[in-house]
């Protein structure tokens, strides 16, 4: 009886959008307009730990490699997958 009191007053909503937002979304948008063999440079772990973790959970035409240039900064490649 209590629950459905307290349904009544709780106004329950479907069909709302809601949007992912990421301190890193500059960073895959760069990848995502990104061709084959072309890279960029950055200058924390956190950047390339993020894009590799987008590029495994959504990515199935290409894959990312990256080098640590000096202490601090990475370069990151876009690849095609099938090479």
């Amino acid at each position: 009886m209590l629950m459905k009191q307290l349904a009544k007053m709780i106004d329950i909503e479907s069909n709302i959008p809601i949007k992912f937002v990421s301190k890193y979304n500059e960073y895959i948008d760069a990848w995502l307009d990104m061709n084959n063999g072309e890279s960029f440079v950055v200058k924390e772990k956190g950047v390339v730990e993020a894009l590799r973790g987008y590029v495994h959970r959504k990515e199935t035409k290409s894959k990312l490699s990256y080098r640590t240039l000096t202490k601090g900064r990475y370069r990151i490649w876009k690849l095609n997958r099938n090479k």
